[in-house]
């Protein structure tokens, strides 16, 4: 605090048992280090010359910094509650100069300090001085004290302006995104380095690309955060972004991940589809794309990935089964591990008990595993289920049987095998390979409380045992996830095992059965009309969940034998929440509708067309609609489509087709007696003869709509006419 060679302090105390000489002992102590520390102690025989009241009133008043020793009897005479007796006036003559001194700052202190000796009770500290007690003790705290003394506060002062961190954000090289994830990359030195001198590359085009390629689970994405943690360690205040992109992902889809990266809200999103509208919100920087192949492969893929690395201050890192040398430049291939860094890697994740030969596992790894990274950490974590020969005799059988199938790529990628053994191990616990399947719906994972609730539908508490002992699964701060490729492989044996005969295979009729349970449970309260907290809680997760939901849907689609019964009753719950996630809404729906061919679907995705502006496409789907009620006999849905498409070419400004079908709408609502709906269409009817200038014919229907919201208590519906009202009157002075 003081930074004058020797700082001068005074230590304010009450006289009582040994705190006299433990007092000393303090002074004396700082005075070997160099602080003139004041007490009454060589006073002890000769007073001050100056007489006590003016020498206690000059220390207090002109020393750097007080300490006050603060004991029950302090405190007594600080606050002067109690004389005990007929000494300590000298305590009660510096608190009042302390007391003073603080009132006339204002109470902004910097010099007066409370201290406790070892043992002592903080609530023997003044109140007025409670606001600065750090606990110093002494002698065990003198090292505090003299830091107190000698130490100015020093807040660091940032070296550049402050940029809030946007979601897909790295926060530096301790990002907890960039953590290997067997704790270190083994075998990759080379690769790494190799991305690492395209992230220090100085080169002064537009934009700076550069891309990995190898086979699904070989360590693409291992190798590209072992060099983004190294390079932002050198340069932290550089800006990079993690876009882990989904697996099933289109040029479309690339936008949303990208927007929502740099923190875009979902109706913003939702109105994205092009990079042009994305572009003013991106902030340069490096975009890491991590598993890009899918959106390379998709319609206007290349082109959109050729547009953005051409924007300036963008850099792009991206992984990726496929090459894009024609995008993004030469690409840094990763390939098999060698033997040695591959008996590296199975010696570190071998969980069994059995010490091993170097030289089997070495010829094991390389000549049957192939090097492949995932395809190795997979077959070592067996080891607690089986024998060392006996892992060895498995891989041979279920290799031999898979030659035969004739499934196997060209280089007979050995972590299709591994995985076969693997799925055939767990599903010895009961409800796992459903699992396994359920979770792979989750493009990005999902809470524990989901896995929980998936447990207490399908009952099966331990399936989830199996999964992460064998790290199928990973748990993170209560999110579980798995890997791309573990999820591909579950999903990719939808086909598999129609009738569940073969207990060791997946069987998807299990599977969908208690996804469909489980999102249906989730969706029941946001299907109810009236508002609540709780439909709209579950609006909120079933939004969050959209993208799972599509992939179910899409499952099911490719499945062998898809039962239409679940996803008619999902779509039903689902109406009022797919506008809650607009893109994954749309691509549910899309499929939902090649599922069901019903009105529902099409009308869905007419309404979520139309919040998007796509006119043309909404109206298709709404007179697809209409045709597929029309068939159902469904009057009430039919009212819906009718209702929709009205408020579209109301907007278009189309009259006389809108008012046409609002009045269709409103005699199958009136037939139906569906008050809700009714009160919506005379609503909007009267907003189109209010617009028309038609003044008396739309007071009427506001009317006739205010009377139904009331009796259906609609309070929204209510307000919103009440409103509309309000507004005409308003203009009719």
């Amino acid at each position: 605090m003081s930074t004058t060679p020797n700082p001068i302090v005074f230590i304010s105390y009450a006289h009582e048992g040994s705190l006299q000489q433990q007092v000393k002992a303090l002074a004396d102590w700082l005075t070997a280090h160099q602080v003139q520390a004041i007490t009454d102690h060589p006073h002890t025989n000769r007073p001050p010359e100056k007489g006590w009241r003016a020498w206690m009133q000059h220390n207090v008043e002109d020393a750097d910094l007080v300490l006050i020793v603060c004991s029950e009897r302090y405190k007594n005479l600080f606050e002067k509650r109690e004389v005990p007796d007929d000494g300590g006036r000298g305590v009660s003559w510096e608190s009042g100069i302390i007391t003073d001194d603080l009132y006339n700052a204002r109470l902004r202190n910097r010099r007066f300090f409370p201290i406790l000796p070892d043992g002592g009770d903080r609530q023997h500290i003044p109140v007025v001085l409670r606001d600065w007690d750090n606990n110093h003790r002494f002698p065990s705290g003198n090292e505090r004290i003299l830091s107190l003394i000698r130490d100015e506060i020093r807040i660091p002062t940032p070296d550049g302006p402050f940029q809030q961190r946007l979601p897909g954000e790295l926060g530096g090289a301790d990002d907890t995104r960039l953590q290997a994830r067997e704790g270190e990359v083994i075998g990759r030195a080379s690769e790494v380095a190799d991305v690492l001198h395209f992230l220090n590359s100085t080169a002064s085009s537009a934009a700076v690309c550069g891309h990995v390629t190898g086979s699904g689970g070989i360590g693409k994405t291992e190798v590209c955060k072992a060099a983004l943690k190294s390079w932002l360690s050198q340069h932290p205040m550089l800006r990079a972004f993690y876009i882990a992109v989904s697996d099933t992902a289109d040029a479309r889809m690339l936008l949303f991940h990208l927007g929502d990266a740099v923190g875009l809200s979902p109706d913003t999103l939702a109105q994205t589809n092009t990079l042009q509208q994305l572009r003013p919100h991106l902030p340069g920087g490096l975009y890491y794309l991590d598993n890009l192949e899918h959106v390379a492969e998709s319609t206007g893929g290349m082109a959109l990935l050729r547009e953005l690395a051409s924007l300036p201050g963008v850099r792009l890192l991206a992984s990726s089964r496929v090459a894009l040398d024609s995008v993004l430049g030469r690409s840094i291939a990763v390939d098999r591990l060698d033997a040695t860094s591959a008996s590296a890697l199975f010696a570190k994740t071998w969980n069994g008990r059995e010490t091993l030969d170097p030289a089997e596992v070495r010829t094991f790894v390389d000549r049957e595993l192939g090097g492949h990274p995932l395809s190795i950490t997979l077959m070592a974590r067996l080891g607690r289920a089986y024998a060392w020969p006996k892992l060895q005799e498995r891989w041979r059988q279920e290799g031999t049987a898979f030659v035969k199938t004739r499934k196997a790529s060209e280089r007979l990628d050995s972590l299709e095998i591994s995985f076969a053994i693997t799925r055939q191990l767990v599903a010895q616990e009961t409800g796992a390979l459903a699992l396994w399947q359920f979770i792979a719906l989750f493009p990005e994972g999902c809470r524990e409380a989901t896995l929980e609730q998936w447990e207490a539908i399908s009952g099966y508490p331990d399936a989830r045992l199996s999964l992460f002992e064998h790290h199928i699964l990973q748990q993170d701060n209560g999110w579980i996830s798995m890997l791309p490729p573990v999820a591909r492989y579950a999903l990719s044996h939808v086909q598999d095992n129609p009738s569940g005969d073969d207990a060791t295979a997946f069987c998807w009729a299990d599977t969908r059965k208690t996804a469909y349970q489980y999102f249906m449970q989730i969706a029941l309260d946001g299907a109810q009309t009236a508002s609540s907290e709780n439909a709209t809680r579950s609006r909120v997760r079933c939004a969050e969940e959209m993208w799972a939901i599509a992939r179910l849907l899409t499952a099911d689609r490719q499945s062998a034998t898809p039962d239409n019964a679940l996803p008619k009753q999902l779509n039903r719950l689902l109406a009022n929440t797919y506008a809650f996630n607009v893109l994954a809404g749309l691509q549910a729906l899309t499929t939902m509708q090649d599922l069901l061919h019903d009105g529902l679907s099409s009308k869905k995705l007419g309404d979520l067309e139309s919040r998007l502006g796509q006119i043309e496409q909404a109206r298709q789907h709404y007179d697809q609609a209409i045709e597929l009620y029309q068939q159902e006999q469904a009057k009430l849905g039919l009212a819906n489509a009718l209702k929709a498409l009205g408020d579209l070419e109301s907007r278009l400004g189309q009259i006389e087709q809108a008012r046409q079908h609002y009045d269709q709408a409103i005699e199958l609502y009136q037939q139906e007696q569906a008050k809700l709906g009714l009160a919506n269409a005379l609503k909007a009817l009267g907003d189109l003869e209010s617009r028309l200038g038609q003044i008396e014919q739309a007071r009427q229907h506001y009317d006739q709509a205010i009377e139904l919201y009331q009796q259906e208590q609609a309070k929204l519906g209510l307000a919103n006419a009440l409103k509309a009202l309000g507004d005409l009157e308003s203009r009719l002075g």
